[in-house]
């Protein structure tokens, strides 16, 4: 998952460099990017305004073209969000909710539960424990080199498939 935000990350910044399709196109790569960079304190309102769309306009865009709201959309990039930082740091859930962007913490364990079936406590219980089975040295360099091809087997094809979609200027 990390592999795959850090690549889409370096995708959104060089949307620059593609020729688009259509004005739809455009738009909805200007949203992700907006959502990847200001997640924490972001609006539709405040993207509208930012990047020249009109609101309803962009509303509707968003869901024809993703199938999600811009709400949706928002919840993901946190919920993800809030799952590295479980993974990856001893930060508290509270202070985790908080640094993704919502103030209302039964909210946020509600949101997280239903996304990833369990509460955000036992989301990073499951992944500790998960990193604490004893493996003898030679099954985990195994282990690390299998995860490690299908992360970049999975990497290489949603770049594929992204810049088969776009055409390079």
């Amino acid at each position: 998952q990390t592999t795959m935000g850090l690549l889409f990350m370096q995708l959104l910044n060089h949307t620059d460099k593609l020729a688009y399709q259509s004005k739809e196109e455009a738009a909805i790569l200007q949203i992700f990017k907006y959502i990847e960079e200001n997640y924490k304190n972001s609006s539709l309102t405040e993207a509208a305004k930012l990047l020249h769309y009109d609101f309803y306009w962009l509303s509707h865009e968003i869901k024809n073209q993703t199938g999600k709201t811009y709400t949706e959309l928002l919840q993901d990039k946190r919920l993800s969000q809030a799952a590295y930082l479980l993974k990856n740091t001893k930060i508290g859930v509270d202070e985790i909710s908080k640094a993704v962007g919502y103030e209302n913490k039964s909210y946020f364990h509600r949101i997280f539960a239903r996304q990833f079936g369990m509460s955000p406590k036992k989301y990073r219980d499951n992944f500790l424990s998960i990193l604490q089975i004893t493996l003898p040295d030679d099954l985990f360099v195994v282990v690390v080199s299998t995860v490690s091809l299908i992360v970049s087997t999975a990497s290489s094809r949603v770049a594929d498939g992204l810049s088969n979609s776009f055409e390079w200027k």
